[in-house]
């Protein structure tokens, strides 16, 4: 009711704007509809609220953080959480959940620094649930805390928890037939993932989704955290808050079987614990207030340095498209996850260093046909072991100029990345870190004269 009378005002009155405004939701993937000019405001619109999310829970961050340090060590933490983390690469792009998942915590966070109500703090807590299944890991931490530190305002919790989740509950058994909905048995049931290793280091490290590499200032959390630990000046709340912080460390790397978070930007699923993190650099900041002569110029000069290369690594994700495209190109991530590790060209460094581009189109023309291919042989597994999947087929009657592997979840579906091959006499598919699962795949050639018959299917179980 909003968005269309200032549509038809800016089409009106402003066509320059406009025509800007529709170019730029074309490039955004979203093509403007005749008739309904509300289109072209939707992704900007959809920005703005995402910014504001992000800005709210900035300044909540601010007010839990000027409790212990001065007003400006507070402003520095409120620019370092808003523009040197996923905050900004992530949050404030578009509605995802991750920005109403932040505010919740920081406003139940800022609750429990400040003493408030419990019932605020359980509803905060659930409202964060209900955004986002694993935020059920601080709505458990933050329990535990008030039953062993503030046992008498447990029940005032529990009403604040109950106030929100009885509702969602049952919303969902009218939806659903079930207490939850299936994308929140998801997050906590199923195949799990089977590099779990290889998750746990990546979420941290890897070139392309590590949360040191894109945020380096959270050095100074472990930094401080280890401190507290050591001079044995740790609280509840910090233990809590670190537990919350590795436990869901763990949970990202062992329930996502795409725990690289497919087409997105650097560490997307710490996204959420963001402010946790952010909490344990309200120390940092307090020791360099309190720290005298060259040591604290040394350590400021180091902190601003870390917080500096945070905010550029997460300014290339927010505002050049290259960085999108890189998930993309030259290969899809989620069908060549190997590409994390990838320190050649990196996604921080896209539109940089190099510009992501698709494989060039194969040349259809240089194969000369009367008709389609015919229909390959089907497939056969010439490896399936540990997430590796590699499938040869012979080479189908007539000219091939390139094939294409379709693959579902279902017999007859293509509800997966369909991959070229394009070696037509030899014919291989190489697949990595496969999610287990059942998979049926059919193959098919094509030509400049068009696109042959499938070849019989073949079920692939990845175990």
């Amino acid at each position: 009711m909003v968005l269309r009378p200032l549509a038809a005002a800016c089409v009106r009155f402003a066509p320059g704007l406009w025509a800007a405004l529709e170019r730029g939701q074309n490039q955004r993937g979203c093509p403007t509809v005749t008739g309904e000019p509300i289109i072209a405001l939707h992704s900007w619109t959809e920005h703005i609220i995402a910014s504001a999310i992000v800005a709210a829970t900035a300044v909540v961050v601010y007010y839990v953080a000027v409790t212990d340090v001065a007003p400006f060590g507070a402003l520095v933490l409120a620019f370092a959480f808003a523009f040197g983390t996923s905050a900004w690469s992530t949050a404030s792009r578009a509605l995802w959940q991750h920005g109403p998942s932040m505010l919740l915590l920081s406003l139940a966070l800022l609750m429990q620094r400040r003493e408030r109500r419990s019932v605020w703090i359980g509803m905060a807590l659930a409202f964060a649930y209900v955004v986002r299944p694993t935020n059920a890991i601080p709505l458990a931490a933050c329990a535990l805390w008030i039953l062993t530190c503030r046992r008498s305002r447990f029940p005032q919790f529990l009403f604040g928890v109950g106030a929100v989740i009885a509702p969602f509950l049952i919303s969902n058994l009218h939806t659903y037939g079930t207490w939850l909905s299936p994308y929140y048995y998801q997050a906590f049931s199923g195949a799990g993932n089977r590099f779990v290793g290889e998750a746990l280091v990546g979420d941290l490290i890897s070139p392309n989704r590590g949360l040191f590499v894109y945020s380096p200032v959270f050095a100074f959390s472990l930094a401080a955290l280890a401190v507290k630990l050591r001079t044995r000046r740790v609280t509840a709340l910090d233990l809590s808050l670190a537990g919350c912080l590795a436990v869901h460390w763990i949970v990202i790397a062992t329930m996502n079987q795409n725990w690289w978070g497919g087409s997105s930007y650097g560490p997307r699923f710490f996204s959420d614990v963001v402010p946790y993190l952010v909490y344990f650099l309200v120390p940092a900041i307090a020791w360099i207030e309190s720290a005298r002569g060259a040591t604290r110029a040394v350590a400021a000069a180091l902190f601003a340095g870390f917080a500096l290369v945070s905010v550029g690594m997460h300014a290339q994700g927010a505002l050049n498209k290259d960085t999108i495209r890189w998930n993309l190109y030259s290969e899809n991530i989620d069908v060549e996850p190997l590409r994390v590790w990838d320190w050649r060209r990196p996604q921080f460094l896209a539109g940089l260093t190099f510009v992501p581009a698709p494989l060039p189109p194969v040349d259809l023309d240089a194969i000369a046909c009367t008709e389609p291919p015919a229909a390959p042989a089907a497939p056969t597994i010439v490896l399936n072991r540990d997430g590796d999947v590699t499938l040869g087929w012979p080479a189908a009657a007539g000219p091939v100029a390139v094939y294409l592997v379709e693959v579902g979840t279902t017999s007859g579906a293509r509800d997966q990345p369909t991959r070229e091959v394009r070696d037509v006499q030899r014919p291989v598919m190489i697949a990595r870190r496969v999610p287990v699962g059942t998979y049926y795949v059919r193959v098919r050639g094509r030509n400049r004269c068009g696109l042959g018959p499938p070849s019989p299917e073949v079920v692939v179980i990845v175990r």
